[in-house]
């Protein structure tokens, strides 16, 4: 299965970072995505699942403010098989004043 491509943030905020990305050309035996983020120590590593059906963004919530963070984004193929990893970094933003 190929991998993703374009992966690139679009919006920030104190606990969560939208994310997306292009989908492979081929898409006949794709299962969907796994997105992985963890610190960018390597720490606190999470990931979840989705379809191919989906759009090719995601919603990574639950985030501490003002943390660095490496995302991780798998192309999961019908058969089991994944692709490499696509990845990107991202400092969640600061949480608003109340």
């Amino acid at each position: 299965v190929e991998s993703v491509s374009q992966l690139k943030v679009v919006s920030i905020s104190g606990s969560t970072i939208s994310i997306q990305w292009r989908a492979p050309s081929d898409t006949d035996c794709l299962e969907g995505y796994q997105v992985c983020w963890s610190l960018t120590d390597g720490t606190q590593s999470n990931c979840t699942t989705q379809s191919r059906h989906e759009h090719a963004t995601a919603n990574i919530t639950g985030l501490s403010p003002c943390t660095s963070y490496v995302i991780n984004v798998t192309s999961v193929g019908t058969s089991g098989d994944s692709s490499q990893a696509v990845g990107t970094t991202a400092t969640s933003g600061m949480l608003p004043y109340l």
